[in-house]
Protein backbone atom coordinates (compact mmCIF):
# COMPACT_ATOMS: atom_id res chain seq x y z
CA UNK A 1 0.00 0.00 0.00
CA UNK A 2 1.16 3.47 -0.44
CA UNK A 3 -0.13 6.90 0.61
CA UNK A 4 0.33 9.49 -2.05
CA UNK A 5 -0.06 13.24 -0.56
CA UNK A 6 0.02 16.39 -3.45
CA UNK A 7 -0.70 19.53 -2.43
CA UNK A 8 -1.47 22.26 -5.24
CA UNK A 9 -1.44 25.84 -4.95
CA UNK A 10 -3.88 27.76 -5.92
CA UNK A 11 -4.09 28.29 -9.50
CA UNK A 12 -3.45 24.69 -9.63
CA UNK A 13 0.54 24.43 -9.43
CA UNK A 14 2.37 21.60 -7.97
CA UNK A 15 4.23 22.39 -4.42
CA UNK A 16 4.76 18.98 -2.81
CA UNK A 17 4.25 15.58 -3.25
CA UNK A 18 4.90 12.75 -0.93
CA UNK A 19 4.80 9.28 -0.48
CA UNK A 20 4.89 6.72 2.28
CA UNK A 21 4.55 2.77 1.18
CA UNK A 22 4.55 -0.11 3.48
CA UNK A 23 3.86 -3.90 2.77
CA UNK A 24 0.21 -5.16 3.99
CA UNK A 25 1.47 -9.02 3.82
CA UNK A 26 5.10 -10.35 2.51
CA UNK A 27 4.87 -14.40 1.25
CA UNK A 28 8.03 -16.81 0.84
CA UNK A 29 8.20 -18.32 -2.70
CA UNK A 30 6.26 -20.85 -0.99
CA UNK A 31 3.41 -18.82 -0.15
CA UNK A 32 3.59 -18.97 3.66
CA UNK A 33 4.19 -15.47 5.61
CA UNK A 34 7.45 -14.73 6.23
CA UNK A 35 8.89 -14.54 9.62
CA UNK A 36 7.90 -11.47 12.08
CA UNK A 37 11.98 -10.75 11.84
CA UNK A 38 12.03 -11.24 8.53
CA UNK A 39 8.90 -8.75 7.88
CA UNK A 40 10.51 -6.20 10.09
CA UNK A 41 13.45 -5.70 8.30
CA UNK A 42 11.90 -6.30 4.66
CA UNK A 43 9.17 -3.59 5.57
CA UNK A 44 11.86 -1.07 6.71
CA UNK A 45 14.03 -1.36 3.93
CA UNK A 46 12.15 -1.95 0.27
CA UNK A 47 11.20 1.12 -1.13
CA UNK A 48 8.12 1.11 -3.82
CA UNK A 49 8.07 4.89 -4.66
CA UNK A 50 10.03 4.32 -7.72
CA UNK A 51 7.10 2.47 -9.39
CA UNK A 52 5.09 5.64 -8.68
CA UNK A 53 7.69 9.01 -8.99
CA UNK A 54 10.29 7.26 -11.75
CA UNK A 55 12.99 8.35 -9.55
CA UNK A 56 15.57 6.65 -7.72
CA UNK A 57 14.47 3.61 -5.49
CA UNK A 58 14.86 -0.09 -5.66
CA UNK A 59 11.73 -1.50 -7.43
CA UNK A 60 11.93 -1.08 -11.38
CA UNK A 61 9.02 -2.93 -12.92
CA UNK A 62 8.87 -3.91 -16.62
CA UNK A 63 5.90 -3.94 -18.57
CA UNK A 64 3.47 -6.41 -17.46
CA UNK A 65 0.17 -7.95 -19.19
CA UNK A 66 -1.95 -10.34 -17.97
CA UNK A 67 -3.57 -13.26 -20.25
CA UNK A 68 -5.68 -10.81 -21.71
CA UNK A 69 -2.56 -8.61 -22.85
CA UNK A 70 -3.66 -5.78 -20.68
CA UNK A 71 -1.38 -4.05 -18.08
CA UNK A 72 -1.84 -3.49 -14.64
CA UNK A 73 -2.37 -0.03 -15.43
CA UNK A 74 -6.44 1.36 -15.45
CA UNK A 75 -7.54 2.90 -18.88
CA UNK A 76 -7.44 6.68 -17.44
CA UNK A 77 -6.43 9.72 -19.43
CA UNK A 78 -3.71 10.22 -16.53
CA UNK A 79 -2.35 6.31 -16.77
CA UNK A 80 -2.14 6.49 -20.17
CA UNK A 81 -0.02 9.80 -20.04
CA UNK A 82 2.34 8.23 -17.66
CA UNK A 83 2.13 4.81 -18.41
CA UNK A 84 5.54 4.26 -19.40
CA UNK A 85 9.11 5.79 -18.85
CA UNK A 86 12.25 5.45 -19.68
CA UNK A 87 14.83 4.60 -16.24
CA UNK A 88 17.96 3.06 -16.95
CA UNK A 89 17.28 1.10 -20.12
CA UNK A 90 14.20 -0.22 -18.33
CA UNK A 91 10.81 0.13 -19.18
CA UNK A 92 8.52 0.89 -16.12
CA UNK A 93 4.95 1.27 -15.85
CA UNK A 94 2.95 2.78 -13.58
CA UNK A 95 1.77 -0.24 -11.92
CA UNK A 96 -0.21 1.68 -8.84
CA UNK A 97 -3.31 2.59 -10.74
CA UNK A 98 -5.27 5.53 -10.11
CA UNK A 99 -5.69 4.77 -6.56
CA UNK A 100 -8.62 5.97 -4.53
CA UNK A 101 -8.98 9.16 -3.15
CA UNK A 102 -9.40 9.21 0.61
CA UNK A 103 -9.16 12.61 1.10
CA UNK A 104 -8.86 15.94 -1.04
CA UNK A 105 -9.10 19.39 1.27
CA UNK A 106 -8.55 23.21 0.69
CA UNK A 107 -6.43 25.34 2.93
CA UNK A 108 -7.40 28.70 4.23
CA UNK A 109 -5.05 29.91 1.40
CA UNK A 110 -6.36 27.88 -1.41
CA UNK A 111 -3.87 25.63 -1.74
CA UNK A 112 -5.44 21.70 -1.77
CA UNK A 113 -3.62 18.63 -0.41
CA UNK A 114 -5.05 15.45 -2.19
CA UNK A 115 -4.37 12.20 -0.57
CA UNK A 116 -4.79 8.72 -2.66
CA UNK A 117 -4.12 5.26 -1.55
CA UNK A 118 -2.70 2.87 -3.90
CA UNK A 119 -2.48 -1.57 -3.56
CA UNK A 120 -0.72 -3.23 -5.49
CA UNK A 121 1.32 -6.95 -5.71
CA UNK A 122 4.98 -7.08 -6.51
CA UNK A 123 6.81 -9.75 -7.24
CA UNK A 124 10.23 -9.52 -5.39
CA UNK A 125 13.77 -11.30 -5.67
CA UNK A 126 16.85 -10.41 -3.50
CA UNK A 127 20.83 -12.22 -3.36
CA UNK A 128 20.28 -13.83 0.63
CA UNK A 129 24.09 -13.00 0.43
CA UNK A 130 23.77 -9.70 0.00
CA UNK A 131 21.44 -9.72 3.85
CA UNK A 132 23.48 -7.58 5.35
CA UNK A 133 23.27 -5.12 2.81
CA UNK A 134 19.61 -4.77 2.72
CA UNK A 135 19.43 -4.72 6.78
CA UNK A 136 21.55 -1.64 6.70
CA UNK A 137 19.15 0.19 4.29
CA UNK A 138 16.55 -0.12 7.34
CA UNK A 139 17.05 3.19 8.97
CA UNK A 140 19.71 4.39 11.52
CA UNK A 141 18.90 1.70 14.44
CA UNK A 142 20.00 -0.84 11.04
CA UNK A 143 22.88 1.41 10.30
CA UNK A 144 24.39 0.84 13.78
CA UNK A 145 23.92 -2.37 13.93
CA UNK A 146 25.55 -2.86 11.28
CA UNK A 147 28.82 -0.67 12.17
CA UNK A 148 28.98 -2.53 15.64
CA UNK A 149 29.26 -5.62 13.72
CA UNK A 150 31.59 -4.17 11.65
CA UNK A 151 33.53 -2.58 14.34
CA UNK A 152 33.54 -5.14 16.68
CA UNK A 153 34.98 -7.96 13.95
CA UNK A 154 37.46 -5.16 12.52
CA UNK A 155 35.70 -6.45 9.01
CA UNK A 156 36.90 -4.32 6.09
CA UNK A 157 35.05 -6.35 3.63
CA UNK A 158 31.80 -5.70 5.26
CA UNK A 159 33.11 -1.65 5.92
CA UNK A 160 33.28 -1.85 2.03
CA UNK A 161 29.91 -3.46 1.15
CA UNK A 162 27.91 -1.09 3.96
CA UNK A 163 29.61 1.95 2.11
CA UNK A 164 28.95 1.03 -1.28
CA UNK A 165 25.22 0.28 -0.08
CA UNK A 166 24.53 3.69 1.55
CA UNK A 167 25.77 5.39 -1.18
CA UNK A 168 23.97 3.55 -3.80
CA UNK A 169 20.61 4.58 -1.70
CA UNK A 170 21.68 8.57 -1.02
CA UNK A 171 22.11 7.15 3.06
CA UNK A 172 23.84 8.29 5.61
CA UNK A 173 25.58 7.78 8.55
CA UNK A 174 24.95 8.57 12.23
CA UNK A 175 27.36 10.84 14.05
CA UNK A 176 27.98 7.64 16.28
CA UNK A 177 28.71 5.27 13.17
CA UNK A 178 30.90 7.61 11.81
CA UNK A 179 32.72 8.15 14.69
CA UNK A 180 33.29 4.36 15.07
CA UNK A 181 34.41 3.52 11.42
CA UNK A 182 36.45 6.53 11.26
CA UNK A 183 38.27 5.33 14.54
CA UNK A 184 38.43 1.87 13.20
CA UNK A 185 40.10 3.39 9.69
CA UNK A 186 42.63 5.33 11.39
CA UNK A 187 43.26 3.14 14.69
CA UNK A 188 45.80 0.86 15.51
CA UNK A 189 43.76 -1.76 14.16
CA UNK A 190 43.92 -0.88 10.32
CA UNK A 191 47.81 -1.20 10.87
CA UNK A 192 48.09 -4.54 11.96
CA UNK A 193 45.81 -5.55 9.54
CA UNK A 194 47.90 -4.01 7.02
CA UNK A 195 45.22 -2.01 4.82
CA UNK A 196 46.46 -0.25 2.20
CA UNK A 197 47.13 3.38 2.74
CA UNK A 198 44.25 4.26 -0.64
CA UNK A 199 41.60 1.81 1.08
CA UNK A 200 42.19 3.34 4.23
CA UNK A 201 42.17 6.92 2.10
CA UNK A 202 39.06 5.93 0.43
CA UNK A 203 37.21 4.29 3.36
CA UNK A 204 37.89 7.45 5.43
CA UNK A 205 36.73 9.67 2.45
CA UNK A 206 33.61 7.98 2.12
CA UNK A 207 33.00 7.68 6.04
CA UNK A 208 33.52 11.81 6.58
CA UNK A 209 31.03 12.44 3.21
CA UNK A 210 27.94 10.17 3.99
CA UNK A 211 27.67 12.07 7.75
CA UNK A 212 24.19 12.47 8.13
CA UNK A 213 23.04 16.23 7.82
CA UNK A 214 21.24 16.25 10.73
CA UNK A 215 24.21 15.44 12.82
CA UNK A 216 26.41 18.13 13.74
CA UNK A 217 29.87 16.52 14.58
CA UNK A 218 30.40 17.05 18.31
CA UNK A 219 34.03 16.95 20.09
CA UNK A 220 34.76 13.38 19.64
CA UNK A 221 33.91 13.27 16.32
CA UNK A 222 35.69 16.22 15.16
CA UNK A 223 38.85 15.17 17.27
CA UNK A 224 38.22 11.39 14.80
CA UNK A 225 38.22 14.18 11.70
CA UNK A 226 41.69 15.50 13.16
CA UNK A 227 42.94 12.22 13.58
CA UNK A 228 42.03 11.24 10.10
CA UNK A 229 43.87 14.39 8.82
CA UNK A 230 46.99 14.33 11.08
CA UNK A 231 47.18 10.75 9.71
CA UNK A 232 46.38 10.65 5.80
CA UNK A 233 47.29 13.99 5.42
CA UNK A 234 44.71 17.32 4.22
CA UNK A 235 45.43 16.70 0.64
CA UNK A 236 43.45 13.55 0.49
CA UNK A 237 40.47 13.99 2.87
CA UNK A 238 40.47 17.83 2.90
CA UNK A 239 37.69 17.97 0.12
CA UNK A 240 35.41 15.57 2.03
CA UNK A 241 36.04 17.79 5.63
CA UNK A 242 35.07 20.95 3.72
CA UNK A 243 31.77 18.86 1.68
CA UNK A 244 30.48 17.68 5.19
CA UNK A 245 30.99 20.90 7.11
CA UNK A 246 29.38 23.54 3.99
CA UNK A 247 26.18 20.71 3.12
CA UNK A 248 23.14 22.23 2.14
CA UNK A 249 20.62 21.04 4.81
CA UNK A 250 23.98 21.73 7.46
CA UNK A 251 23.84 25.37 6.00
CA UNK A 252 20.64 25.84 6.93
CA UNK A 253 20.23 25.00 10.53
CA UNK A 254 23.36 26.47 11.36
CA UNK A 255 23.17 28.18 15.03
CA UNK A 256 26.08 30.09 16.59
CA UNK A 257 27.71 27.56 19.25
CA UNK A 258 27.56 25.29 16.39
CA UNK A 259 29.43 27.82 14.52
CA UNK A 260 31.92 28.48 17.02
CA UNK A 261 32.40 24.54 17.25
CA UNK A 262 33.46 24.67 13.38
CA UNK A 263 35.57 27.57 13.52
CA UNK A 264 37.67 25.90 16.42
CA UNK A 265 38.10 23.13 14.31
CA UNK A 266 39.43 24.87 11.58
CA UNK A 267 41.89 26.97 13.52
CA UNK A 268 43.08 23.33 14.92
CA UNK A 269 43.61 22.53 11.40
CA UNK A 270 46.55 25.67 10.84
CA UNK A 271 49.68 22.47 11.04
CA UNK A 272 48.38 20.21 8.12
CA UNK A 273 46.44 23.10 5.76
CA UNK A 274 47.83 26.23 4.14
CA UNK A 275 46.69 29.96 6.09
CA UNK A 276 44.89 30.79 3.15
CA UNK A 277 42.96 27.45 2.96
CA UNK A 278 42.25 27.73 6.59
CA UNK A 279 40.42 31.60 5.99
CA UNK A 280 38.87 30.13 3.04
CA UNK A 281 36.70 27.78 5.32
CA UNK A 282 36.26 30.41 8.32
CA UNK A 283 35.21 32.84 5.28
CA UNK A 284 32.54 29.85 4.14
CA UNK A 285 31.47 29.25 7.86
CA UNK A 286 30.75 32.91 8.20
CA UNK A 287 28.62 33.02 5.24
CA UNK A 288 26.65 30.08 6.15
CA UNK A 289 26.18 31.48 9.55
CA UNK A 290 24.66 34.74 7.94
CA UNK A 291 22.87 33.17 5.40
CA UNK A 292 21.22 30.46 8.08
CA UNK A 293 20.08 33.74 10.16
CA UNK A 294 18.66 35.29 7.31
CA UNK A 295 16.51 32.45 6.28
CA UNK A 296 15.84 31.77 9.34
CA UNK A 297 14.67 34.62 11.30
CA UNK A 298 11.13 33.36 12.58
CA UNK A 299 13.36 30.38 13.72
CA UNK A 300 15.17 32.57 16.05
CA UNK A 301 12.28 34.66 16.87
CA UNK A 302 10.06 31.35 18.07
CA UNK A 303 13.33 30.08 20.00
CA UNK A 304 13.16 31.20 24.01
CA UNK A 305 16.76 29.11 24.53
CA UNK A 306 19.01 32.06 23.59
CA UNK A 307 22.63 30.83 23.87
CA UNK A 308 25.10 31.88 26.89
CA UNK A 309 26.46 35.46 25.49
CA UNK A 310 29.03 34.99 28.42
CA UNK A 311 30.18 31.75 27.29
CA UNK A 312 30.71 33.02 23.46
CA UNK A 313 32.21 35.76 24.14
CA UNK A 314 34.73 34.27 26.27
CA UNK A 315 35.50 31.87 23.36
CA UNK A 316 35.66 34.64 21.22
CA UNK A 317 38.35 36.41 23.22
CA UNK A 318 40.18 33.13 23.65
CA UNK A 319 40.27 32.49 19.83
CA UNK A 320 41.36 36.38 19.35
CA UNK A 321 44.35 35.84 21.92
CA UNK A 322 45.29 32.52 20.36
CA UNK A 323 45.40 33.07 16.76
CA UNK A 324 45.24 36.63 16.16
CA UNK A 325 43.40 39.74 15.03
CA UNK A 326 43.70 39.31 11.74
CA UNK A 327 42.47 35.40 11.22
CA UNK A 328 39.78 36.06 13.47
CA UNK A 329 38.39 39.23 12.48
CA UNK A 330 35.78 37.91 10.24
CA UNK A 331 34.73 35.38 12.89
CA UNK A 332 34.30 38.37 15.47
CA UNK A 333 32.08 40.16 12.75
CA UNK A 334 29.62 36.98 11.82
CA UNK A 335 29.20 36.35 15.62
CA UNK A 336 28.39 39.76 16.36
CA UNK A 337 26.05 40.47 13.76
CA UNK A 338 24.69 36.79 14.69
CA UNK A 339 24.55 37.86 18.41
CA UNK A 340 22.49 41.48 17.84
CA UNK A 341 19.61 39.12 15.75
CA UNK A 342 19.49 36.43 18.51
CA UNK A 343 19.33 39.45 21.58
CA UNK A 344 17.11 41.74 19.14
CA UNK A 345 14.53 38.60 19.25
CA UNK A 346 13.86 38.51 22.93
CA UNK A 347 13.71 42.29 24.96
CA UNK A 348 14.18 40.79 28.34
CA UNK A 349 17.27 40.90 30.78
CA UNK A 350 18.94 37.88 29.69
CA UNK A 351 18.70 39.93 26.36
CA UNK A 352 20.08 43.15 27.58
CA UNK A 353 22.48 41.72 29.42
CA UNK A 354 23.79 40.05 26.15
CA UNK A 355 23.98 43.61 24.51
CA UNK A 356 26.38 44.96 27.52
CA UNK A 357 28.44 41.80 27.02
CA UNK A 358 29.03 42.25 23.12
CA UNK A 359 29.55 45.79 23.29
CA UNK A 360 32.37 45.34 25.90
CA UNK A 361 34.15 42.57 24.04
CA UNK A 362 33.60 44.84 20.91
CA UNK A 363 35.04 48.25 22.64
CA UNK A 364 38.00 45.89 23.56
CA UNK A 365 38.95 45.03 20.24
CA UNK A 366 39.01 48.13 19.20
CA UNK A 367 40.81 49.91 21.64
CA UNK A 368 43.59 46.59 21.68
CA UNK A 369 43.55 46.17 17.75
CA UNK A 370 42.92 49.57 16.25
CA UNK A 371 40.36 48.17 13.87
CA UNK A 372 38.12 49.88 12.21
CA UNK A 373 35.91 47.19 11.01
CA UNK A 374 34.75 46.68 15.09
CA UNK A 375 33.47 50.42 14.70
CA UNK A 376 29.66 49.82 12.67
CA UNK A 377 29.92 46.77 14.93
CA UNK A 378 29.86 49.02 17.92
CA UNK A 379 27.34 51.64 16.36
CA UNK A 380 24.55 48.71 15.85
CA UNK A 381 25.63 48.33 19.71
CA UNK A 382 24.47 51.87 20.52
CA UNK A 383 21.36 51.50 17.98
CA UNK A 384 19.85 48.77 19.42
CA UNK A 385 20.73 50.27 22.87
CA UNK A 386 18.65 53.12 21.92
CA UNK A 387 16.16 50.81 20.72
CA UNK A 388 15.83 48.95 24.11
CA UNK A 389 15.12 52.68 25.69
CA UNK A 390 12.52 53.57 23.78
CA UNK A 391 10.73 50.54 23.88
CA UNK A 392 10.84 50.32 28.38
CA UNK A 393 7.52 48.12 28.02
CA UNK A 394 9.89 45.59 26.25
CA UNK A 395 12.71 45.72 28.67
CA UNK A 396 11.94 43.43 31.48
CA UNK A 397 14.61 44.43 34.63
CA UNK A 398 15.21 43.69 37.89
CA UNK A 399 14.82 46.99 39.02
CA UNK A 400 11.32 47.92 37.41
CA UNK A 401 12.55 51.00 36.33
CA UNK A 402 13.60 51.77 32.77
CA UNK A 403 16.77 53.41 33.12
CA UNK A 404 17.90 50.33 35.33
CA UNK A 405 19.29 48.79 31.81
CA UNK A 406 22.00 51.53 32.44
CA UNK A 407 22.62 50.83 35.99
CA UNK A 408 23.12 46.94 35.17
CA UNK A 409 25.55 47.45 32.79
CA UNK A 410 29.48 46.41 33.36
CA UNK A 411 31.72 49.22 34.77
CA UNK A 412 34.01 48.77 32.19
CA UNK A 413 32.19 50.07 29.71
CA UNK A 414 28.96 52.24 30.49
CA UNK A 415 26.32 52.30 28.11
CA UNK A 416 26.44 56.25 28.40
CA UNK A 417 30.40 56.02 27.48
CA UNK A 418 29.02 53.97 24.52
CA UNK A 419 26.75 56.29 22.97
CA UNK A 420 28.99 58.97 22.92
CA UNK A 421 32.09 57.00 22.08
CA UNK A 422 30.58 55.39 18.69
CA UNK A 423 27.39 56.87 18.36
CA UNK A 424 26.20 59.01 15.42
CA UNK A 425 23.80 62.60 16.30
CA UNK A 426 20.30 61.24 15.24
CA UNK A 427 20.89 58.77 18.65
CA UNK A 428 22.27 61.71 21.14
CA UNK A 429 18.82 63.43 19.55
CA UNK A 430 16.69 60.14 20.34
CA UNK A 431 18.49 59.31 23.88
CA UNK A 432 17.68 63.19 24.67
CA UNK A 433 14.37 62.84 23.32
CA UNK A 434 13.78 59.94 25.51
CA UNK A 435 15.38 61.49 28.65
CA UNK A 436 13.43 64.58 28.43
CA UNK A 437 10.15 63.13 27.64
CA UNK A 438 9.54 62.38 31.77
CA UNK A 439 10.60 64.37 34.53
CA UNK A 440 10.93 60.62 36.33
CA UNK A 441 13.55 59.59 33.42
CA UNK A 442 15.40 62.80 34.10
CA UNK A 443 15.31 62.68 37.75
CA UNK A 444 17.01 58.78 37.38
CA UNK A 445 19.40 60.02 35.10
CA UNK A 446 20.68 61.99 37.80
CA UNK A 447 20.52 59.70 40.38
CA UNK A 448 22.99 58.10 38.14
CA UNK A 449 25.21 60.50 38.10
CA UNK A 450 25.31 61.05 41.99
CA UNK A 451 25.99 57.06 42.35
CA UNK A 452 28.86 57.74 39.78
CA UNK A 453 30.22 60.23 42.47
CA UNK A 454 29.63 58.12 45.60
CA UNK A 455 32.00 55.47 43.61
CA UNK A 456 34.53 57.96 43.13
CA UNK A 457 34.16 58.05 39.53
CA UNK A 458 33.82 61.98 38.63
CA UNK A 459 30.81 62.25 36.38
CA UNK A 460 31.20 65.61 34.99
CA UNK A 461 32.29 64.12 31.44
CA UNK A 462 28.90 62.59 31.08
CA UNK A 463 27.45 65.09 32.30
CA UNK A 464 28.68 67.54 29.82
CA UNK A 465 27.83 65.09 26.99
CA UNK A 466 24.50 64.58 28.09
CA UNK A 467 23.97 68.52 28.27
CA UNK A 468 25.56 69.20 24.82
CA UNK A 469 24.81 66.63 22.82
CA UNK A 470 21.30 65.08 23.72
CA UNK A 471 19.33 67.61 26.31
CA UNK A 472 20.08 71.15 24.48
CA UNK A 473 17.81 70.96 21.47
CA UNK A 474 14.91 69.48 23.01
CA UNK A 475 11.86 70.53 25.34
CA UNK A 476 10.31 68.60 28.44
CA UNK A 477 7.46 66.51 26.92
CA UNK A 478 3.75 66.34 28.09
CA UNK A 479 4.14 63.73 30.52
CA UNK A 480 5.86 65.90 32.99
CA UNK A 481 3.91 67.11 36.44
CA UNK A 482 1.91 69.63 34.17
CA UNK A 483 2.31 72.71 35.73
CA UNK A 484 1.71 75.11 33.04
CA UNK A 485 4.23 77.65 34.73
CA UNK A 486 7.25 74.88 33.92
CA UNK A 487 9.48 76.12 31.97
CA UNK A 488 10.19 73.93 28.72
CA UNK A 489 13.88 74.10 29.87
CA UNK A 490 13.52 72.19 33.47
CA UNK A 491 15.03 68.96 31.61
CA UNK A 492 18.45 71.30 31.50
CA UNK A 493 17.90 73.50 35.13
CA UNK A 494 17.57 69.67 37.01
CA UNK A 495 21.31 68.89 35.41
CA UNK A 496 22.99 72.65 35.90
CA UNK A 497 21.25 72.69 39.54
CA UNK A 498 23.26 69.17 40.64
CA UNK A 499 26.22 70.21 38.36
CA UNK A 500 26.63 73.64 38.35
CA UNK A 501 30.36 73.68 36.97
CA UNK A 502 29.40 71.97 33.44
CA UNK A 503 28.25 75.24 32.38
CA UNK A 504 32.17 75.96 32.52
CA UNK A 505 33.34 72.48 31.19
CA UNK A 506 35.04 72.55 27.49
CA UNK A 507 34.63 69.38 25.27
CA UNK A 508 37.28 68.14 23.08
CA UNK A 509 37.18 71.15 20.59
CA UNK A 510 36.82 73.75 22.96
CA UNK A 511 33.44 74.60 23.10
CA UNK A 512 31.38 75.55 26.04
CA UNK A 513 27.84 73.74 26.35
CA UNK A 514 26.72 77.84 25.41
CA UNK A 515 27.80 77.18 21.46
CA UNK A 516 26.25 73.89 21.77
CA UNK A 517 22.79 75.40 22.90
CA UNK A 518 22.63 78.21 19.90
CA UNK A 519 24.42 75.68 17.23
CA UNK A 520 21.41 72.90 17.05
CA UNK A 521 19.17 73.17 14.34
CA UNK A 522 16.15 75.26 16.72
CA UNK A 523 18.00 76.95 19.12
CA UNK A 524 15.83 77.15 22.16
CA UNK A 525 15.47 80.66 24.31
CA UNK A 526 14.32 78.19 27.67
CA UNK A 527 17.57 76.48 27.11
CA UNK A 528 20.01 79.05 26.50
CA UNK A 529 18.75 81.07 28.94
CA UNK A 530 19.27 78.91 31.69
CA UNK A 531 23.08 78.11 30.57
CA UNK A 532 23.75 81.33 30.21
CA UNK A 533 22.37 82.52 34.01
CA UNK A 534 25.04 79.00 35.20
CA UNK A 535 27.81 80.68 32.79
CA UNK A 536 27.32 84.14 32.04
CA UNK A 537 30.80 84.58 30.83
CA UNK A 538 30.14 82.12 27.93
CA UNK A 539 28.39 84.66 25.83
CA UNK A 540 31.15 86.18 25.30
CA UNK A 541 33.42 83.31 24.54
CA UNK A 542 34.32 83.09 20.60
CA UNK A 543 33.32 79.74 19.53
CA UNK A 544 36.83 78.34 18.74
CA UNK A 545 35.77 76.42 15.48
CA UNK A 546 33.92 79.01 13.70
CA UNK A 547 35.36 82.00 15.54
CA UNK A 548 31.95 83.25 15.92
CA UNK A 549 30.00 84.63 19.26
CA UNK A 550 27.17 82.63 20.86
CA UNK A 551 24.79 85.56 19.59
CA UNK A 552 26.49 85.59 15.90
CA UNK A 553 25.68 81.44 15.54
CA UNK A 554 22.19 81.86 17.09
CA UNK A 555 21.68 84.71 14.15
CA UNK A 556 22.78 82.11 11.87
CA UNK A 557 20.33 80.04 13.10
CA UNK A 558 17.74 82.76 12.38
CA UNK A 559 16.57 82.42 16.47
CA UNK A 560 16.22 86.64 16.78
CA UNK A 561 15.04 86.08 20.07
CA UNK A 562 18.15 84.01 21.30
CA UNK A 563 20.71 86.63 18.93
CA UNK A 564 18.99 89.20 20.95
CA UNK A 565 19.50 88.15 24.45
CA UNK A 566 23.29 87.11 23.89
CA UNK A 567 23.73 90.13 22.33
CA UNK A 568 22.37 92.33 25.27
CA UNK A 569 24.60 90.30 27.77
CA UNK A 570 27.43 92.37 26.10
CA UNK A 571 26.73 94.69 23.71
CA UNK A 572 30.51 95.73 23.43
CA UNK A 573 30.66 93.06 21.26
CA UNK A 574 29.51 94.88 18.22
CA UNK A 575 32.79 97.46 18.13
CA UNK A 576 32.19 98.73 15.14
CA UNK A 577 29.08 100.66 12.85
CA UNK A 578 28.43 101.86 9.22
CA UNK A 579 28.09 105.99 8.90
CA UNK A 580 25.81 107.05 6.05
CA UNK A 581 28.64 107.01 3.36
CA UNK A 582 29.75 103.58 4.06
CA UNK A 583 33.03 104.15 6.20
CA UNK A 584 33.00 102.35 9.30
CA UNK A 585 34.44 103.72 12.39
CA UNK A 586 34.75 102.57 16.30
CA UNK A 587 32.22 103.12 18.64
CA UNK A 588 32.66 103.77 22.01
CA UNK A 589 33.24 100.83 23.69
CA UNK A 590 30.27 99.46 26.30
CA UNK A 591 30.71 98.46 29.39
CA UNK A 592 31.15 94.49 29.37
CA UNK A 593 30.48 91.96 31.00
CA UNK A 594 34.24 91.33 31.89
CA UNK A 595 33.93 94.90 33.38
Amino acid sequence: KMLSTTVTGYYGDLISTKNNGSAMKIYDEDGEDVPAGTKAWMNKTFDFNSCQTIKKGMMLAHEMRDAFGNTNSCDCEDCRAESTSMVNQYKVENVWGCGKTTCSDEDYYGRRHLKKTYRSNFLLAYDTSSKFELKSLGGVEAIEYAVQKISSKQDYDLLERLLMSIESKSSTLPRSSCLKLLQMTIGKGSAELKVPDDVRISFARAIITNLSPEDEPDSDLYKAILGAVATIGWVDIGSAVNQTLRNYRKKRHITLPTFLDRVSFILKLDPFCSPRQKLVLLGGCCSDLSTALSSHAHVLRMNTDLPNTTSIVLAIESMVKENGWVTMEMVVKAASDALRRIHSTTHDAKSTDGLWKRAEMLSKFFSIHHSESTRPLLGDCVKDMIAKLERPDRVHSYHGDEISVLKRCPVSIKPLGLLFDYGAPEYFDRFGKWASTEESRMATLVDLFKGMSKDGSDPIVFVRDVLNKCLVQHSIGEKWAGNPLYASSLHVRLLLKEYPAVAYEKDDNGRLPIHHAVLCSSPRLDNVTDIFNANPKGASVADPVTRLYPFMLAASKDSVAVAFKLLLANPSLVDTRFDDEGSSRKRKRSLSIND
